[in-house]
């Protein structure tokens, strides 16, 4: 099952961005910005659950406003996880699918998608599923740690 993730479910995703980041993660801030997003019409984090009902993955999805062209929303996918428990079980695959009918049926013209450098396994399962390598450059610049 695919939903938005409700407030009860922060423990499990600090659990998963831990895995993504491995870096702890701060609870009380994890829960302010998730408050702050949660209503947001442009913000969308869903997360994927087992049978069970157990958080096993999630991504975030922000929608852009494009005034250029047909003025289309574009979408950025960020912080796809899934449990290392449960990775190469279909659940990142149904995230995405899920995400890339989310983004056609809103008026969205294309979905952009970032990953670490060192995540190849990451890339090779981004490439299967149809993302390709465009040539384009990104830049990102720290501005806080």
């Amino acid at each position: 099952m695919i939903k938005r993730i409700e407030e009860q479910d922060l423990p499990r995703l600090k659990i998963l961005y831990e895995q993504l980041v491995s870096k702890p993660s701060n609870p009380d801030m994890l829960l302010r910005r998730f408050r702050e997003v949660r209503d947001d019409e442009h913000y969308l984090l869903l997360g994927i659950y087992d049978a069970e009902g157990v958080l096993r993955g999630s991504v975030s999805l922000s929608k852009c406003l494009d005034l250029s062209g047909d003025c289309l929303y574009y979408y950025n996918l960020e912080n796809l996880v899934i449990d290392e428990e449960c990775r190469r079980c279909g659940y990142g695959k149904e995230l995405l699918k899920y995400c890339e009918e989310y983004v056609g049926t809103h008026d969205g013209h294309y979905l952009n998608l970032t990953s670490s450098m060192k995540r190849k396994d990451a890339h090779l399962f981004y490439e299967r599923l149809g993302y390709g390598d465009y040539p384009v450059r990104g830049f990102k610049k720290i501005i806080k740690e």
